[in-house]
């Protein structure tokens, strides 16, 4: 499509047109909202961590992590299930919207009452279990959002779900500041996150109102029954996730006080907004990989081999890079209160991140090619052996034990998906490539330090140091000469 004027701008943007160019809309639109919004929760977090200190941010990082292990019980994977089956036939969306909104008036009540007893039973201070009660009626409240903002994926409007997130997550933003500038306790905050949710839920019901679907609640127990049959696997899949990323916070809240929390989720959310590119990654090239499947077996595999050469290019070095200069990067983003212990954290959980990259694609791989039962047993896998190893080893090690936890959840993980996906493809690893790779990283970092060793200000060495990196590519002939034109066909491509 030629963009000549507004006019087309416009179309191009809003418009479903064309099936490639729907794909790019959405994609365009989901990943604005992807970056806007992570970024401002990781601006939020670190001010959070920098203006209360280690043990009062803990409080705030366990309330949180324990009342999400939760929120799934009020979504109980309606969103996903939502998506897939409104997109095959749009005439559902009234229906669905009104049955799993009583539903989840009905689970979400439930929910709190869970949350509301079961930190009775874990000795916390009055201020935590505040922090539950309030963040947990945040994490319900959230999941209607979720859920709303999915009929606009049913749709393919992303532009709407974009502007939603959006719009929250600025709230957010807004309200933290009056709070913490109002100088309110950390509850106050969980006001904020309150306040915002229910900003996002009310946006995003009144854009379906108008553009989708006026709906009225009414209820037919056969089609919730229905929709309940159909949305566990979803919400079995989401119950292993929110374990694989929460479950150690939590454990660490309970063996270890808060003020290890605090310690350990300084370095996690540096991991969590890092990942976020796995995140961009699944919305750029999912329907282009779904599609090639489909149609070229050697195309898919050939694009797999591409993207996995791709991320590790540009994950190791950068893994190598966080690794050795952990120490000034917690000091800068965190300030001197987390100088002590959060480093060497986050030196042991860069690894997973390395790991996580990785097997990313096979993952992708994995859900492109209809594979969801395996990607499902591989999230399951890694859920159980998080959880048994934190219980044997963060008593004893703290939050040291959760961060080697966390790579060897990875490294299983890994080793079982992409195995599987391998196996089933007639595919091997390039272990010619990886070689190279990792000689170009360690010679970028050999130059580094003997910068910084006759006293190179260590932003020099270290562009100075990519620089010899990109040099050391083209040398030894990494990539072919088209591999710019490969990766936006691929992107772009139907």
């Amino acid at each position: 499509m030629n963009i000549r004027n507004f006019t087309d701008f416009k179309s191009f943007f809003f418009d479903n047109k064309t099936v490639k160019q729907t794909i790019f809309k959405n994609t365009f639109w989901l990943a604005i909202a992807e970056i806007i919004q992570k970024g401002i929760v990781f601006l939020i977090v670190v001010w959070l961590a920098r203006h209360f200190g280690p043990m009062i941010f803990g409080q705030w990082a366990f309330a949180l992590s324990f009342v999400l292990l939760f929120s799934i019980f009020a979504d109980f994977g309606f969103s996903a299930l939502t998506v897939r089956e409104i997109a095959r036939d749009k005439s559902k969306t009234s229906q669905y919207i009104d049955n799993i909104v009583a539903m989840k008036l009905i689970l979400g009540l439930i929910t709190l009452g869970l949350i509301a007893l079961a930190i009775q039973f874990l000795g916390k201070e009055p201020e935590v279990v505040k922090l539950v009660y309030f963040l947990g009626i945040y994490a319900v409240v959230n999941t209607f959002t979720t859920f709303f903002q999915s009929i606009f994926r049913a749709n393919e409007k992303m532009q709407y779900e974009a502007v939603c997130r959006v719009i929250q997550s600025l709230s957010l933003l807004g309200l933290v500041i009056f709070f913490i500038l109002s100088k309110g306790s950390i509850l106050t905050i969980s006001y904020a996150y309150l306040g915002a949710a229910l900003i996002g839920t009310l946006i995003s019901l009144g854009v379906i109102w108008r553009y989708f679907s006026k709906f009225f609640l009414k209820i037919n127990f056969k089609l919730c029954k229905e929709i309940l049959t159909k949305a566990w696997p979803f919400g079995l899949s989401a119950i292993a996730v929110l374990i694989y990323y929460r479950i150690d916070t939590v454990m660490l809240g309970i063996f270890k006080g808060n003020e290890a929390v605090g310690y350990y989720n300084a370095a996690y959310n540096i991991i969590l907004l890092i990942i976020t590119g796995v995140s961009l990654l699944v919305i750029a090239i999912f329907p282009t990989l779904s599609n090639f499947y489909k149609y070229s077996i050697e195309k898919f595999k050939d694009n797999i081999n591409l993207f996995f050469k791709l991320i590790f290019s540009t994950s190791f070095p950068l893994i190598i890079l966080i690794f050795f200069f952990s120490k000034p990067i917690i000091n800068v983003i965190y300030g001197k209160e987390f100088i002590e212990f959060s480093p060497s954290i986050l030196q042991i959980l860069i690894w997973s991140v390395l790991i996580l990259y990785n097997y990313a694609i096979f993952a992708i791989g994995l859900s492109a090619s209809d594979k969801q039962r395996t990607y499902l047993k591989g999230v399951l896998l890694g859920a159980i052996f998080n959880t048994l190893a934190n219980l044997v080893v963060i008593p004893k090690y703290s939050y040291y034990g959760a961060a080697v936890t966390t790579v060897l959840t990875e490294v299983v993980v890994c080793s079982y998906m992409s195995y599987r996906f391998l196996d089933f493809n007639k595919m091997k690893l390039p272990i010619n490539f990886i070689w190279k790779i990792i000689f170009a990283s360690f010679t970028m970092l050999l130059t580094i330090f003997y910068l910084c060793h006759i006293n190179v200000n260590l932003a020099i060495a270290s562009i100075s140091g990519l620089i010899i990196y990109i040099l050391m590519i083209f040398i030894l002939r990494v990539f072919k000469r088209d591999l710019l034109a490969t990766v936006k066909n691929l992107i772009l491509a139907r």
